[in-house]
């Protein structure tokens, strides 16, 4: 999955209204897709994006910060076939994401 994502990265370096990814990034962009290809490297809000357009899924993001630092990260080509409930991790509590549940998990517990 993570080579895939840095390949959808590589093959689609701008954004929606053609914004360069790198501008969301301190590194270069080929140091950038370097740096998110090995395992156990922390994926960002650029990596999720990356998922969400890939793979046709959305991701609601809730934040260790807080009431207000929520975000949905939804693919920009079609609706998501599901929802995957993520947490996120300040910094520096060493953590980043992790996935909470799905909508279809969550219709399971209805």
């Amino acid at each position: 999955m993570r080579e895939d994502i840095v390949n959808y990265l590589n093959n689609n370096p701008t954004a929606g209204k053609g914004t360069p990814l790198q501008n969301f990034t301190d590194l270069p962009w080929p140091t950038y897709l370097s740096s998110m290809s090995p395992n156990g490297t922390f994926g960002d809000h650029t990596t999720l994006q990356a998922a969400s357009n890939l793979y046709n899924v959305a991701f609601q993001v809730l934040s260790s910060n807080g009431p207000g630092y929520e975000t949905t990260v939804s693919s920009v080509a079609a609706n998501p076939m599901c929802t995957f409930i993520l947490g996120h991790f300040a910094e520096d509590d060493e953590e980043h994401y992790v996935c909470l549940t799905d909508e279809h998990n969550l219709n399971e517990l209805d």
